[in-house]
């Protein structure tokens, strides 16, 4: 490693696992680590192993680096500016101030966004949407987040800075959700949904890794496996649905899918692209729907785009 340059971290906090990187301003991804998210007995994610985790992996960079700042990605609702995390489901958390688990050293600034939001800009720093002053970033894994680009600035309204596709409603009287709701889009198309399903159940419930799906997929891709293509068929068909929600609000050319599940590739994006062709005939121009460049990574890499973009570094 090149030491002695400027660098950011990213950290991406995920319903399932903690993901950390060190980025220049190239995109280059230095080092990077994901660890299990670890819970307190009463189901919140636990701040202290947050901490010692992003404290370690700052200790194991070589002595040197510059570190222009640490980017912070989470779901829920934010409060970016006083960097504090107001209600995250499935962390279940409730007022916790960022500074309380991630305390840079030598005065290193902290920035906090969104998750959806931080991983459509390192797809759109770095990644798969490149050049493209408007499009939708989906990203599917524990739970199912969104954000739009239109002429080149994400989509904010006052605090929101994300759309919350995973709880638009895609069935009346569908699964009962945790939110409330009904039908959400991700209690069929999420890593946990698609799980449970391939388990019997008609409910999806607790976290777990996407490498099971993946695994999945690629039985399915390799061996015609009927029941996983199915299970991606009837996913891909779900997502153009919300896909098409959006897409009648807001519109957009391109739309990028990241997050564990994404890794599915074609598996689901096929059958998502003639669900989304049928549903969505009368667009002025077709809409693209590709993988993200980082299906895993994209938080960490845009966690780490927001330092830069605050520091005047890119």
């Amino acid at each position: 490693m090149n030491v002695g340059r400027e660098l950011a971290i990213g950290v991406d906090i995920g319903g399932t696992n903690l993901k950390l990187g060190a980025v220049r301003p190239n995109g280059e991804l230095l080092a990077h680590e994901s660890v299990p998210l670890q819970k307190n007995p009463d189901g919140r994610a636990d701040i202290r192993a947050l901490s010692v985790h992003v404290d370690r992996f700052i200790q194991r960079l070589p002595h040197g680096c510059r570190i222009a700042g640490i980017g912070v990605s989470c779901p829920g609702l934010l409060d970016t500016r006083n960097r504090k995390i107001l209600h995250a489901v499935n962390l279940k958390w409730e007022n916790v101030a960022l500074d309380s688990f991630v305390k840079p050293p030598g005065g290193v600034p902290v920035y906090l966004e969104y998750d959806a939001l931080a991983g459509a800009l390192g797809e759109k720093h770095y990644g798969a949407a490149q050049g493209l002053p408007n499009f939708l970033y989906v990203c599917i894994g524990t739970g199912i987040g969104a954000s739009l680009f239109v002429n080149g600035e994400p989509y904010r309204a006052g605090l929101v800075s994300s759309l919350n596709l995973g709880h638009m409603s895609i069935a009346f009287d569908g699964l009962s959700c945790a939110c409330g709701n009904k039908g959400c889009l991700e209690k069929y198309v999420s890593a946990p949904a698609m799980r449970m399903r391939l388990n019997g159940k008609n409910q999806s419930s607790g976290d777990g890794p996407d490498s099971d799906l993946l695994q999945l997929a690629a039985q399915a891709a390799a061996s015609g496996d009927l029941q996983a293509a199915e299970l991606f068929r009837d996913a891909g068909q779900k997502l153009a649905i919300g896909l098409v929600n959006c897409l009648q609000l807001f519109g957009a050319t391109t739309v990028v899918i990241g997050g564990g599940v994404s890794q599915a590739g074609n598996l689901l994006l096929d059958p998502a692209r003639d669900e989304l062709a049928a549903r969505y005939r009368y667009a002025v121009s077709p809409v693209g729907l590709v993988q993200a460049r980082f299906p895993t990574l994209a938080g960490v890499m845009g966690a780490a785009a927001t330092v830069f973009a605050e520091e005047k570094l890119i």
